[in-house]
Order: structure tokens, then sequence, then C-alpha cells
């Protein structure tokens, strides 16, 4: 019914479109493009947009729509208005759709911006908000006009000016204004970054961010969580009517209505619009990390968090009771979080609310206060007075950084007693069938095409172990179907041996203890090899033993049909069962490979069903079905093969393998990744068979000494444990020059798979502790190789379609250097601190083939205690890479890092985080966003161009800037700070800081241009609004580390302005070379053509000349002087863009330190008295026209699109054109 309905209304829509749309087409399932004309000053104008349905099989009455722009030239007051008509068009067919966005975008070029769609097509309301509306016989008589002059349009007597991303008028209250605008600020001076897409104030997107790094989470826990440092963190608040306050959310069932919540990763501190609302666009519950990548993170810039399903969910059905409980039982978030998974909708019984109340929210760890922070517990919980974005944001962040602590499923304490540094569930099976049900686990195909030698570590280690017949923990609760093999009552007394024996043949006795096989679904059957089919006896071919289409069975013979042949029922015709393809598990050819067996006779064979339920077999049986599963996966080298080609599209999962994956047997491989909570990362290269060994790539990460070993970086524990593994080396090694030593650990194979999950640890007795209870380690290689064999340890076969082979395994362990208290420091190393050891290496013996160590003599290594040192199996010393250790604890390195702006971090001056947002490797604040967290008194009373500080002013600290809000408590902290500031030609200067005097520029060598004579009033109004902004930001930063300074006297026409780049840090060579020149600033030239803000400005160098890339030089400076990047370009260049982004992205430029910038020096290398003396006097001065020509070359040579409105620009010869 949906989808049939919708193509009706779309062939509707397309015959009869509503006024001032046309094109109506669909050009893919669900989306309807379409062309929205409109005439601005005279010219008739069209955008293409598109209209999204996310749920065709229930339209119109379940289905809600995405509204975005298909051109990329779409003005940004008609783009930032279309994400708020989504809540306005649910539910509504698409023609009513289609009216509602033209009647809105009318009011957005009539007035200005749409401040509130769903009133725009009413005339009363829009006189009242806008004062600006059209009286009835005018509407009519532009009814009457000539529809093909203007598109139906007629231009309005007195347009203004489109505005660029300025607060938008609302239909909210003044005093809710405030309240959201006071909740912004103070999320804001909590030390995160804000962002606002749509209005605030009626309907839109708050985002709520704050960079990965500052988290305290250390490089071993970001690579385990697939973080980038310089990542945002970023919370999504979607909503429909205003920001919500905490105390209204608290009153609502779930975020599923009007408010919710998504979290992700972001390269900058907010997303674009469009990905900001596909985060929110999801057909389902997007859970999976799958469904996550692929539905609606997919080419965005919005990237998937590794538990951002889990998270989700969890704000979606429980933060609002929640919130609740902690107000109406004065709980903290430990108690509340128990107590709403204790009821489970019940109602709460008063009494027993004890246990709640002594659930405390402390935690014995290494976190930094802003993770930590509590604003509930500070308001005496109370949520009337708590910024909901900043309770949003602590609550994410507690599940976030914490979240090895939590079940992803039931979101309570998982009372692990390993500190793993991977999230998972608790012990309950109702989780971890919820978890692997609803795809909260990693993605395995990510896994296999990412690190697939890690994968194939993990099931041989998984395989050995229950080949041993020592498997502790199943995969239990996510009814696993197996099928009960005769193999499985033969006891396990030799591993290394073949399991899978004939079912009728004789065995040996055996005075090992056998379980007896519960009753099994099988039943002997005619099986022709040829033609895949079971042929079963007339008499019999009524039932066919309850075979269906879809199910799984093995069949077993005699000698007739060695080892087993898997099949999935395809098609049931009795008496006939036609079997898929057959996957075929221990029949091998020479060389190791499966022999393809075909047969054109049919014989009797055993048949199987997949159908008994794993969870009620015996250990023993439950660890032989577990290796039967595993024989039938193919190799990893097979699936990674598989994924890479077949990566067409979003459904690239194993599961669509059907004839060569059995869900029984990928699911325990599912199971086993999931399950790893250690961190391991691929060092080596399995070599491929047409190379050798000595010809492969040497890698700088490997520890020498050890070629004949396979290597892996290896990381365990807490994710704060290695922050308390540096607390202790601190604690106990001061002033020794070598705070830790390095220790190998050797252990039986089969232990591994336990000890990637659970820690090293001293529980069991394996090997007897004649040297005390503690970690057993050794410095020396060959001592701890005597630990992986020995002690009646057999010799075990592994995983048959293992690529790697592995032997043996054993690691190698950072300690604290603090022998006099080990239990015992000889012959071996026995510590019972955990905390004092950090693995680091994962070693194993393999007959691959993989790269060995490096050769050149170039890697820079960690300097060991003498007495102490860590050796290989030739017994010499082995040379451990710096990487091995965190970056907090590696020497400096030679290269300059800029530095970041100082900060008053959370209100306490020792706090070890910085909150500032605005470093030097931040994403700056745009000024729109600036202008939402301005009061209202301050908005009113601000002016274009400041000249001296409000006395009511104060500094945000997140952004380390002073904007013109009231607050008498922050003038108070920042007293000392204003002292030694002092306004000077419009730039708020610290002369203690820098050298550059603003105002003393001589610009009389520099040609003033004229107003071009194609100048455009929405060009001129841009403009305008762009320079005032930019003149407040510079009345209201501190000089020095805003970087740049325009100075307001010297910009006669609005098309050119000149700026200056000043204030670059001491250590990167543009400032040395400044230094030597005695230059205090670069000086530009920026020019805009009457297409902007639609078109890039073109930035230029004026003086002092650079060094050509050719010559050494670089930071995007070419030989002609223009800046030259993609964002200076049509291909990079977006209508939102800010100036300020710009001037920073050319600074940074300038700074890089792989190709900085370079000033040409003259002289032996350094500027001589007359060449300095010239560079005032117009010597070493960029011409435009050059810089023209330059800029034009280095787009040809990258393919990058020059704007046609640069062939207006006026060269030095005051012509236009070329």
């Amino acid at each position: 019914m949906g989808r049939k309905q919708f193509r009706q209304d779309l062939a509707a829509a397309a015959q009869n479109p509503p006024r001032h749309i046309n094109n109506v087409a669909t050009t893919d399932d669900g989306e309807v493009s379409f062309n929205y004309l409109y005439n601005q000053f005279g010219s008739a104008r069209s955008v293409g947009l598109a209209l999204l349905a996310l749920n065709v099989d229930d339209y119109p009455q379940e289905n809600d729509y995405m509204v975005f722009a298909r051109d990329g030239d779409v003005p940004p007051s008609l783009a930032n208005s279309l994400e708020l008509f989504c809540p306005l068009i649910r539910r509504r067919s698409i023609l009513d759709a289609l009216q509602e966005i033209s009647n809105g975008l009318y009011q957005v070029v009539t007035s200005g911006q749409a401040s509130n769609p769903v009133e725009v097509a009413n005339t009363s309301d829009i006189e009242e908000t806008l004062g600006d509306a059209e009286d009835d016989d005018e509407e009519e008589h532009w009814q009457e006009d000539d529809e093909d002059a203007a598109f139906g349009f007629e231009e309005p007597m007195k347009p203004e000016p489109m505005a660029i991303g300025r607060p938008r008028k609302s239909f909210t209250s003044s005093a809710s204004s405030t309240k959201i605008k006071a909740d912004l600020r103070e999320t804001k001076e909590a030390g995160f970054k804000i962002g606002v897409i749509g209005d605030p104030m009626s309907a839109g997107i708050v985002c709520v961010s704050i960079r990965v790094e500052k988290l305290g989470i250390s490089e071993e826990v970001m690579k385990a969580w697939t973080l980038e440092p310089k990542q945002y963190f970023v919370v999504l608040i979607k909503f429909q009517n205003g920001c919500p306050t905490a105390d209204a959310v608290r009153n609502e069932p779930t975020l599923s209505g009007s408010t919710e919540i998504r979290l992700g990763l972001c390269s900058s501190y907010k997303p674009n619009s469009k990905s900001a609302m596909g985060a929110f666009a999801e057909i389902a519950v997007a859970t999976t990390a799958e469904s996550q990548a692929n539905n609606f993170y997919s080419s965005t810039d919005l990237q998937p968090l590794f538990i951002g399903g889990p998270l989700n969910e969890l704000f979606r059905s429980r933060f609002t009771r929640i919130l609740k409980f902690r107000e109406a039982y004065c709980l903290g978030w430990s108690g509340a979080e128990q107590l709403v998974h204790d009821t489970q909708g019940a109602i709460a019984d008063f009494e027993k609310m004890t246990k709640y109340d002594k659930m405390t929210d402390y935690v014995d760890r290494a976190l930094p206060n802003i993770v930590m922070q509590d604003i509930i517990a500070e308001r005496s919980v109370q949520l009337k007075h708590c910024p909901f974005p900043l309770v949003a944001m602590q609550f994410a962040l507690r599940h976030f950084v914490r979240c090895t602590e939590f079940c992803l499923v039931c979101h309570c304490s998982s009372g692990s007693t390993f500190e793993a540094l991977k999230p998972y569930v608790c012990s309950n099976p109702l989780c971890l069938y919820q978890y692997m049900g609803l795809g909260f686990g990693p993605s395995i195909e990510w896994e296999i095409l990412s690190q697939p030698y890690v994968v194939d570590l993990l099931i041989s280690f998984c395989y050995v172990q229950a080949q041993a017949g020592k498997l502790k923990d199943f995969p239990i609760g996510i009814d696993l179907k197996v099928p009960l093999l005769p193999q499985y009552s033969h006891p396990l007394t030799n591993p290394a041996s073949r399991i899978y024996q004939p079912a009728l043949s004789a065995q040996r006795p055996s005075t090992a203890i056998q379980t007896p096989l519960p009753p099994s679904k099988s039943f002997r059957v005619p099986y022709n090899g040829h033609n895949y089919e079971l042929l079963f006896p007339t008499q019999n071919s009524s039932s066919g033993h309850g075979l269906k289409k879809g199910d799984f069975i093995v069949l077993v013979e005699n000698e007739k049909l060695p080892g087993l042949v898997y099949h999935q029922v395809e098609e049931v015709l009795l008496p006939t069962i036609k079997l898929g393809p057959p996957i075929r598990v221990g029949e091998t050819k020479k060389g190791g490979t499966s022999a393809p067996v075909v047969r054109n006779v049919s014989q009797e064979v055993d048949c199987y069903v997949f159908s008994h339920n794993f969870d009620e077999l015996p250990d023993d049986h439950k660890c032989k079905a577990i290796m039967a599963l595993l024989d039938t996966l193919p190799p990893i080298k097979d699936m990674r093969q598989y994924l890479k080609t077949h990566s067409v599209g979003q459904d690239s999962s194993l599961r669509q393998w059907r004839e060569r994956m059995i869900p029984s047997a990928l699911n325990v491989l599912r199971w086993i990744i999931a399950s790893n909570r250690s961190c391991i990362m691929q060092v080596d290269t399995v070599l491929d068979d047409n190379k050798m060994a000595e010809n492969a790539a040497y890698s700088e990460d490997r520890v020498s000494g050890m070629d004949d070993y396979m290597q892996f970086r290896f990381a365990q524990g807490a994710p704060d444990k290695e922050q308390r593994f540096i607390d202790c080396v601190k604690e106990q090694t001061a002033n020794n020059p070598y705070p830790t030593l390095f220790a190998w650990h050797g252990s039986p194979l089969y232990n591994w798979h336990s000890i990637i999950r659970e820690g090293l640890h001293f529980k069991d007795t394996l090997h007897g502790r004649a040297y005390g209870h503690g970690v057993y380690m050794s410095p020396h290689a060959s001592t701890s190789t005597g630990y992986i064999g020995g002690y009646g340890q057999t010799s075990c076969s592994g995983w048959p379609n293992s690529e790697l082979k592995v032997s043996s395994a054993m690691s190698l362990n950072e300690i604290v250097n603090n022998t006099s208290k080990f239990v015992s420091s000889s012959p071996h190393y026995v510590v019972a601190e955990t905390d004092w050891i950090q693995t680091r290496y994962l070693l194993v013996r393999t007959t691959a083939a993989h790269t060995k160590g490096s050769q050149s003599g170039s890697m820079q290594t960690i300097r060991q205690d003498p007495s102490h040192t860590a050796r290989g199996i030739n017994s010499q010393e082995v040379q451990i890479p710096i990487t091995a250790v965190s970056k907090s604890r590696r020497p400096a390195q030679a290269a300059c890092v800029p530095q970041k702006r100082k900060t008053l971090a959370s209100g306490l001056l020792d706090d070890p985080i910085e909150i500032d947002d605005d470093d030097a490797v931040s994403v700056m604040t745009t000024a729109e966003d600036r202008d939402w967290l301005l009061d209202e008194v301050a908005t009113a009373g601000a002016t274009n161009t400041p000249t001296t500080i409000d006395s009511d002013s104060e500094m945000l600290s997140s952004d380390d800037r002073f904007d013109l809000v009231g607050s008498p408590k922050k003038r108070v902290r920042h007293e000392g700070l204003l002292e030694n500031l002092e306004l000077v030609a419009g730039c708020l200067l610290d002369r203690s800081k820098t050298s550059f005097v603003p105002g003393s520029l001589d610009l009389s060598n520099v040609r003033r241009l004229p107003p071009p004579s194609d100048a455009s009033r929405s060009a001129s109004s841009a403009l305008l609004k762009a320079f005032n902004t930019l003149v407040k930001t510079q009345a209201t930063t501190v000089a020095h580390e805003l970087g740049w300074y325009i100075d307001p006297e010297q910009i006669e026409n609005m098309y050119q302005w000149i700026v200056e780049l000043h204030s670059f840090d001491n250590g990167i060579p543009l400032a040395q070379d400044m230094r030597q020149a005695e230059v205090n600033s670069i000086v530009l030239e920026v020019l805009f053509t009457n297409d902007y803000p639609f078109s890039p400005p073109f930035v230029r160098v004026i003086k002092p000349r650079f060094l050509p890339f050719g010559q050494g030089g670089g930071g995007h400076v070419t030989e002609g002087g223009a800046i030259c990047m993609e964002l200076l370009t049509n291909d990079g260049w977006s209508a939102v863009s800010s100036i300020e982004s710009v001037l920073l992205q050319v600074r940074l430029a300038m700074s890089e330190n792989e190709r900085p910038a370079r000033l040409s020096l003259h002289g032996q290398g350094r500027y001589t008295s007359a060449a300095r003396t010239s560079i005032g006097s117009g010597y070493g001065v960029y011409g435009v026209g050059e810089a023209i020509i330059a800029y034009e070359r280095a787009c040809r040579a990258h393919g990058w699109k020059v704007p046609p409105s640069f062939a207006n620009l006026q060269r030095d010869d005051g012509h236009s054109g070329h």
C-alpha cells in the first residue's frame, strides 16, 4: 500500500506541482528531486532540491522526510532553512510536503530568512512577527503577472539582504530565549564547544562537543577504540519546539519524539547540516556498527562511534527515566541507572531505595575533571537549574570514557573482575543474546579487512584451547544451533590428531571419561554427490525427516566419503531434496587445499541436522562443537578477498556469502572477535607466495633479535591502566635513569585465548610457584620459551585453515623498575602488583613467511637498564622501538609543535586537561555560533565596530574570547588578565606577548582599487556583515592569540581588504625568518567578487616575498604570492565558510612543519640592512597580476576549478580579464 500510494502521489505532483516548483521526478527509491524557482533583485534563479522519504513502505502515515540541496551553490539562507521543514512535513503526502516547502521558501526570499516555516503560510502571523507581510490586493496582483518573466514570482518592494549565519527571529518567548541562551553559555563555560544548526529557539540541532585528546584517553585506548586525538566527540540534540530544558525532558517517556540525541565523531566541532540531519534519519533503529556506518554516517563528515549503537539506544530508551529517578529520589547516576534497570517500567518501591542511595558514582581512576563532573549533583538534584545540553554531554562522557565499566546492553555495572580495554556485556545470558542479535558488537567485516592476521590469531587461540578441552567461557544465550556429531563422544586425549573419525569405524578403547551424547536428530539417506541431492525412498518420502528450505545439515560416511560435507537445503521436492554447494572439511590433497569430490553414484550417508541447542551440551561437547564450526570457516585471506570483491553497495557482509558461510559458524566467529577485550595491532605482514622474505619491507616497530616470531602490538587493562602505570613509575622510580625494564612471559598456547580476555594474573597455578605468588616473567626469552611447551603440554595442531599456523606465543612486558619490591627478582621476576606491568608486544612463532626486523639502524630505541636487559632467543640484547611506550614518556621531538593557548581550565588552575578549544589545532568557533551565546542585553547593545571593552564583558573560557556578555563573577576571575590589555587601533593588545603594532602598516606602495563596476547588492551586504563580525572579533580577542589584524581605517573598498598575519609561534621557520628581516607581519590582500559568498575570495601576499616551492618554500604560497589551497577554489569553497576560518587556515598552512613557508632571504642566508629597508619601500612586493597567473597555474596542476568571476579581478594595470 505504501509504495503504491507513494508512486501515485509522485505522479500527481509531477503533473501538477505547487507554485514555484517544477521538474518533480524521482532519482532513486524514495528520493524526489525538484527545482525551486524564485526571483532575486530582478534575476530569475533556480535551485535544485531533493525530498527523501525515509520509510516508503509505511507512506504516508509513518513516514518522515529529509530535505536537502542537490546543488552546491544554494544561498545560505535557503540551505539553512531546509532542515527546519523536516518536523513540519512528517506523515504528509508528497504534494502537501512540496506545498509546505514552497510556502516556507517563499518567506525566505521575501523576508530574508525563514524563522519558523510552520507559520509562513499564515499572513497574519507573518505581519505580527516579521512586520513584512504583503496585503491581499498586492498578492492578487502578483498572481496576475506574467509568470514566464519571473518564474511566477514578483520581486518584493523592499527586499532585505539574505541573512548569512545570523541568529534568526523566533516565535519563542523572550523568557524561553533567555533560558536557552543561558544554558548554552553555561555548557560552553564548562569546557565544551557549542554549535547550532537551525534555530535553538524553534527547530534545529544543538551540537555539544569536545576534542578526544582532552578526555584523558591514552594512545593505546585510542587505537583500540579507533579514535584520533584531533577528532571531536559530538553529542547532537535535535528538537522541534526549541532546545529543551532538563526538567521538561524528564517528563518524556523516551527520547524518540520531539527531542532526540545521537552521538558521533567529527573532524570539526560540529558537522554540516546534512550530516547532522542524516544521523537522525534511520528508517529503523540503526544500532549495529555496520548499519551506523552505512545508513546515516556514509559519505559525511560525521563518523560512527565504535559503541554508538548502544549509547544511542541508552539515550533513547532510558535517559528520561534516569533523570526522573535522579530528581525524585535524590540519587546519583549509578543508583538511578540501576533503579531504571530493576524496575523495567514498574513503579519503584520507595522502601527499597536504600540500596540505590548507597551506590556511589566515585571511581578511583585517573580521569580528568571534565569527565567526572556532575552538574545535577552540584545543583542539589534540581533539574530546573541544570542546562540540558550540559547534562546530556556529562551523561554521554560517563558512558563513553568509562564504557568498559558498563554492560553494553543493560548499561549497568558489568561486574567484571578483569579490567578490559574494550567494552563487552555482563554475565547475564540475555545481554549476550541481545548484544549478538542486535549487532552491538564490532563489525567482523571491518576487522577482517583492516587486521586479517589478528582475526586469524584470535581464531587459532580459541581453537587450540577448545582442542585442549580448556575453554571456560562459551557463546551461550545466542540461540546457537549445532549438529550432534558422533565425534563429540570421543575423548580429547590427543588434541594434535584430527577429531573427525569415520562415524562407524572401530575406535581404540580409551580410559578417559566420555560424556554420552543426548538424542540426536540424524538419519541415513542416499546422497548423490554429483548433483548435491538427498534421495529418499518412496515409502519414506512423505516426511523428509522434517527438513525444510534453509536448514543446514552435515553428511558423514565411512571410507566412501572422507571427512565431512556441509550443505544448506535449497529446495524440498520430495522424494528429492536439492542441496546447495558443499563445504568440505577433512578432505585434503597434496599442498593442503581441499580436494573436490565428485561422485556420479549415490551412497548411503548419515545426515545430522543443525537443530540442537548449543547451550544444552556438556562442556566437553561444547569444545568439540566449536572446533567443528570453526573447521567450516574459510581461510581469512578468502574472507578478505570476498569482502573486497563484493563491496559494491551497503550489504558487503559475510552473511551474504551463503554458499560458504554457515550462520552458526559466523556467530562463533563474531563471539570470538567481540569477546576479545585487549588491543592487538599488526606489526608484521605475511608475505605472499610470490615474495621472498629477504625482499620484503622491514617494519620499524619490530623488536629486534626475534626474527622467527611474528609480532603484534599488545595492550590490556582498563582505559586508565596506562595512566596508573605511569603514576606507579613516577612514584617508585624517582631519580632512576632507567625507570622501567622489559621482560618476557611465556605460556602454553592453549592459555592465550584466556589471557587476552582476562589479562596477566596469578589466580591459577599452572607450573607451580616456587618463588612466590605473582606474575612470572624473565629477562631471557629462552627461559620463557621453556614454559611454552613442557609440563605435560600436548602438541595441538591448531585451526586447520589458519594462514599463520601458530605453534607458540609469548609477550614482552614493561615493568616498573623497582626490583627490591618484587616478590622475587632472581632467577625470575615475580611481580604481584599488576599495575606495575604493561603488556607491549605479543610474539607468536609461525610457519608463515613474514616481514623481519629493521636493518636501517635509524630506528629510535629505548635505553635499557644495563643490569636488567631484555634478551632475545639468541641471548643478545633486544632493541625495543621508542614507539612501544606512550607518547608522554618519549623523548622530546625536534619538530616544533604550535603552542596551545593558555586557559583557565574548568575553573581549576591545576587541571591537567586543557579546556580551551581554540588552540592551534582546533577548529575555531564560527561567529554565527558565538552569536547564540550572547544574552539579549548584549545583543541589543552591541555595535558593529566596538572601540572599547564593555564594563560588563566576560571571557568565555573554552574560546578564550571576550564576548559582550555580562557576568560580575567572571570579571573578578579575569581581573588580573584585563589589566595587561589595551585597545589599540581596534585591536585588543597585550604588549608583553607580541611585538606586533596595529595601525602602523605603511600601505603607500599598495595600489588601492575602486569598487567593481559589477558590484552586487547581495555581495555588498554579505561583505559588510562579514567585515563587521571580524572587526568585533579582533576588538574582543587577544591579538597574539588571534594572529590576524584588519585596520578598519585602511579599508576604503569593501571588495578589497588588507589583512596582516602576525604573532607566529617563535619556533617555526617563518617566525625565525621574520625576526631576521625585522618584519612584524605578513601583509595579505583579500579580493572579493560580486558572487560572494557563493564564490571564494582571492587571497595573495603583498609583502614580503616568499621562497618559491621549487626553492624550498611552502605554506601554500605560490611563486607569484597567491595563496592556493582547495578551500579557495570552487571545489573546496562553501557559501557558509567564514573569512575568519579562511584566515586561520592560511595562517596554519604557513606554520606547518612538513613544508613551511619561508621568506626569500637576501645575502648569505640573512637579510641585509638594505634589503630590510627596501621591503618597506616597495622592493619585494608582489603584483596582483603575477599572483593571479600563479594561482591559475597551481589550480590547473591540482585539477581545481578556478571561479569564473576571477576573470573580472583587476590587475596591476587597472584592467580586468585576461
